[in-house]
């Protein structure tokens, strides 16, 4: 699982080339930006 700041279109492609997905968005506080959450599956 990782964050990604959601204005950074660019580096959630990178992600999600290489096997990530977003699934949600989350603002860990209120003064925070708020990131993209990814995950990849691990299991092959």
């Amino acid at each position: 699982m990782l964050l990604v700041d959601v204005t950074h279109p660019k580096v959630q492609a990178l992600y999600e080339a290489w096997g990530y997905a977003g699934v949600g968005e989350q603002q860990p506080f209120a003064d925070s930006p708020v990131y993209a959450v990814m995950v990849k599956d691990l299991r092959d």
